[in-house]
C-alpha cells in the first residue's frame, strides 16, 4: 500500500533568463512553478508514491497553471483551497562560474498569505495519511498562517502522524526573534525539526519511508551513517534542474557524510 504523504505550503511562479543571461540583459522570462513544499511532493510522485499537496491559490488562469503543473507529476491537488488576490512570484537569476545566483521575491499579499484557518479542513486532509512536512516558511508569509501551522500540526499530532519541519529561516520575511517565538511554539506539537547542512547532498526533508524499492534508485550512504538507507530524489520540478534532495528513514539520525550536522538554521535571502 502507497505511503501517503501531505505537504503544505506555498506555491509561486519562477520567472527566470533565458540560460545564464543576467535581470538586466533578459528581454524574456521562462516560467515555472515551484516551492519548497511542492517540490517535495512532486518528487515523492515522481516515485511513485501517494502525495498531497495544501496550499491556497487565486481562483483565475495563474493559479490554474500552478494547479495544473503539479496535477502533471501525479500530485492530489484536491485539498488547495482557491482565492485570494495573488499568486507569489520569484525571479532568479542562474550563476556563472564565481558569479552567485541572484533571485528576488514577489511575494507579498500572495493568496496563501491571506488564507484563513476555515480554508482546511485537516480531518478530511488527514484522512488515511502517514506522513505531514511543512517548513519555516509557511508561518513566515504572515496573516493567520502560524496559526493555521499549528492547527495542522495539532490535527496531525492527535491521529499520531509523524511530523517533518524544515526550518529554513528566511530574514526577508521575518525576523529572528519572532521567528523564535513562533517556531518555538509550533515544534512543540512533534514535529521532527531539520537544520540542513552547508553540503548540499541533504535539500530539504526526512521522510519515515519503508526500504527503496524504486526502479532506477538505489542507496546511497551519504547521509545517513546508521541506517544507510537514503536515495536522491530530484527536487525541483523542472526536470532540467539538477538539485537533488536525500529522503532519509529516520529523521533524527540524518547526517552528511562528513559527521558534520550543524545547530544553526539554514539561512537564505
Amino acid at each position: 500500500m502507497q505511503k501517503k504523504i501531505v505537504t503544505f505550503g506555498e506555491i509561486l511562479m519562477r520567472l527566470n533568463p533565458e540560460g545564464y543571461f543576467r535581470f538586466l540583459q533578459s528581454s524574456k522570462f521562462e516560467v515555472s512553478y515551484g516551492g519548497g513544499e511542492a517540490n517535495v511532493a512532486v518528487s515523492l510522485a515522481n516515485y511513485g508514491m501517494n502525495a498531497t499537496f495544501v496550499s491556497k491559490v487565486p481562483e483565475h488562469e495563474i493559479g490554474q497553471c500552478a494547479i495544473n503543473e503539479l496535477r502533471r507529476y501525479g500530485v492530489d491537488t484536491k485539498f488547495v483551497a482557491r482565492g485570494g488576490n495573488r499568486l507569489g512570484v520569484y525571479f532568479c537569476e542562474k550563476g556563472a562560474s564565481q558569479r552567485v545566483s541572484k533571485v528576488i521575491y514577489d511575494r507579498e499579499n500572495s493568496s496563501i498569505s491571506q488564507a484563513e484557518p476555515e480554508d482546511f479542513d485537516w480531518d478530511l486532509i488527514f484522512d488515511k495519511a502517514d506522513w505531514f512536512h511543512w517548513t519555516g516558511i509557511t508561518p513566515a508569509l504572515g496573516g493567520r498562517l502560524p496559526e493555521i501551522c499549528k492547527a495542522a500540526c495539532k490535527a496531525a499530532k492527535e491521529r499520531q502522524i509523524p511530523i517533518s519541519c524544515d526550518l529554513n529561516f528566511r530574514k526577508k520575511l521575518w525576523t529572528r526573534e519572532r521567528a523564535n517565538a513562533v517556531m518555538q511554539q509550533l515544534m512543540g506539537h512533534g514535529s521532527h525539526g531539520k537544520a540542513a547542512p552547508r553540503r548540499r547532498c541533504v535539500r530539504r526533508v526526512a521522510l519515515a519511508l519503508p526500504q527503496p524499492r524504486l526502479r532506477g534508485v538505489r542507496p546511497v550512504g551519504c547521509a545517513c551513517r546508521k541506517h544507510r538507507r537514503c536515495v536522491f530524489f530530484p527536487v525541483s520540478i523542472r526536470s532540467s534542474r539538477s538539485l537533488r534532495t536525500c529522503v532519509c528513514r529516520f529523521t533524527q539520525a540524518a547526517k552528511a557524510r562528513s559527521g558534520r550536522m550543524h545547530g544553526s538554521v539554514r539561512r537564505r535571502d
